[in-house]
């Protein structure tokens, strides 16, 4: 029996020992992602000169902030409010590298102890065109 299960084990590390997980794929042309309350996306991967469609969902009571890159020179955005405390921003692929785009919900007016505030963060890489 022990010969069976080690036999076994055995067996399943080598399928266990696989490729490794590819990299996400290269995103081109206009690209589109929505801004949720307590999502964490995944990262992206974009080409230089893709254009990022950012819209958060709606939060009236506590709006969304201006969207922000932690590399402008990567991936740069330009952000606008909208109704019901929602902001829309399109950010450009200007050159390979990695940068971080971010908003926050305001804090809730009025009671400092009010509702938490949620920040949704997603990290991009920028790559050339293959």
């Amino acid at each position: 029996m022990r010969s069976l299960t080690a036999l076994i084990l055995l067996f399943c590390a080598a399928c266990a020992g696989g490729d490794p997980p590819k990299p996400a794929p290269h995103r081109a042309g206009t690209v589109t992602v929505t801004v949720r309350r307590g999502e964490t996306p995944p990262p992206l991967r974009l080409t230089v000169g893709t254009v990022l469609q950012v819209t958060a969902e709606p939060s009236p009571r506590q709006p969304w902030t201006p969207l922000t890159s932690t590399d402008a020179l990567i991936l740069d955005c330009v952000s606008r409010s909208g109704p019901q405390g929602t902001i829309t921003a399109t950010c450009t692929a200007k050159r390979p590298g990695r940068a971080t785009i971010a908003t926050i919900t305001a804090p809730f007016p009025g009671d400092p102890r009010g509702p938490a505030q949620f920040r949704w963060a997603r990290h991009v890489e920028v790559v050339r065109p293959a």
